[in-house]
């Protein structure tokens, strides 16, 4: 006990107080009912700060020690001093500045950084403003994962995630958050092995980090049933057709907004040409979007486009690397098998565009014309002639068709005639 009481007090005063702690603890075990122990926990856990464990530990000293014993006195004594500094604690973290507080709270784990944000309001709010604090992210499992609400606040501090779980709904909480934005100092990412084994309808915009498709092409590699893709601002056009190379054929692809440094002409030529070969594949592409690419769909692509005979929707929207006669051909390829047609914005749509459009795509049912600056009423009057079963024409801000043209297109079609 005196070798035990002795060292208590010699790590106490050098410092080390869980040492000191420990032996004032062992102190107690080996002998209960002796109030020595209590008077070294007690004197050990004030100079911790930890005033209320320091009277509590006095508190059952004073039951034990008679009031003539010399450590009765003393006890009083120490738990008065315990309970008057218990009154006045000075909350550091409150009144130290936000860089020194940010030193501090990036040295702790995790676990003990979500602690603290549980402290007090104020707590909460100076620690939520820590940059350095949040440099560095782990997220676990949904039961671990206590980040993910404050993501609004401490995203854009975050330069290092690991997400470090494979349960897909903390996955997709995190992908949502990248794709709004939250991460926009983001400069690396680490993930555990995602497999998005059950998707059907894949959409996603590219990030300037080029961070998010990598993620999402790495973790639909196995997936067998994905029909929908729309991908909008992407970086990494090769990339995307790589991937959906060596996955079922699509039934629905949308490509829009290239980066204007986008490559990636051959790589959509060969996924075209074949998908085009695949004539034995249960799923077929059915619908193509191309909208506002400004590199990358060029007249080689439409032409290789051309050559996928189960296309049955076509959107081309803003396309300014394309020429007419290129256009004009995949019409006149395709031929009665597409019944939807969209353009929009397509200044090389003429009207004889419109008649190659007619007289080829017998099937037609619905076509959208918008912002269409060459198309005259000519060149509707053409088409409603030359498409027998087509059931609606949209004609939205074709600035040379006239009020004349509309009405004679509502005459000769037989469905409805929409004007915007």
């Amino acid at each position: 006990m005196t070798v035990l009481e002795h060292r208590a007090y010699a790590f106490g005063m050098q410092g080390l107080l869980e040492e000191a702690v420990k032996d004032a603890q062992n102190m107690i075990a080996l002998a209960p009912a002796i109030s020595t122990g209590y008077f070294q926990l007690g004197n050990i856990y004030r100079m911790q700060g930890k005033q209320l464990s320091a009277i509590k530990a006095y508190d059952t000293g004073l039951k034990i020690v008679p009031t003539s014993h010399p450590y009765h006195d003393q006890m009083m004594k120490n738990r008065e001093l315990a309970t008057e500094r218990s009154k006045s604690r000075i909350d550091f973290v409150a009144r130290l500045p936000v860089e020194i507080v940010d030193s501090i709270i990036s040295l702790l784990p995790s676990e003990a950084k979500s602690i603290s944000l549980t402290v007090s309001s104020v707590w909460r709010n100076k620690i939520l403003k820590c940059s350095d604090t949040w440099k560095t992210l782990t997220c676990g499992s949904e039961k671990d994962d206590w980040a993910t609400a404050l993501i609004p606040h401490i995203g854009t501090h975050v330069e290092d995630l690991t997400i470090n779980t494979t349960d897909r709904r903390v996955f997709l909480r995190y992908l949502h958050c990248m794709n709004a934005g939250d991460f926009d100092k983001l400069k690396a990412l680490k993930l555990a092995d995602l497999e998005l084994k059950n998707v059907n309808n894949l959409a996603f915009r590219g990030d300037d980090s080029g961070i998010i498709q990598p993620l999402l092409l790495r973790s639909i590699l196995s997936c067998s049933t994905l029909t929908h893709v729309a991908a909008s601002a992407s970086r990494d056009i090769p990339g995307l057709v790589n991937t959906l190379a060596v996955l079922p054929q699509l039934e629905f692809l949308e490509i829009s907004h290239d980066h204007r440094t986008a490559a990636g002409e051959p790589d959509l030529i060969q996924l075209f040409k074949q998908y085009s070969n695949e004539s034995r594949s249960k799923q077929r592409l059915k619908v193509i979007w191309l909208r506002y690419c400004k590199t990358i769909v060029t007249d080689n692509v439409l032409n290789a486009l051309a050559s996928i005979h189960t296309l049955e929707e076509i959107a081309f929207e803003g396309l300014s690397n394309v020429s007419t006669l290129a256009v004009d051909n995949v019409f006149k390829k395709l031929g009665k098998s597409v019944s939807e047609v969209r353009l929009t914005e397509m200044n090389i749509i003429t009207d004889s565009s419109l008649l190659v459009i007619g007289k080829n795509l017998t099937g037609l049912k619905r076509i959208h014309l918008e912002k269409l600056k060459t198309v005259t009423d000519r060149g509707v009057k053409y088409l409603v002639e030359k498409a027998p079963n087509l059931e609606s024409l949209a004609l939205i801000k074709c600035e040379s068709v006239t009020p004349k043209g509309i009405s004679q297109a509502k005459k000769l079609t037989k469905g409805a005639v929409v004007v915007g």
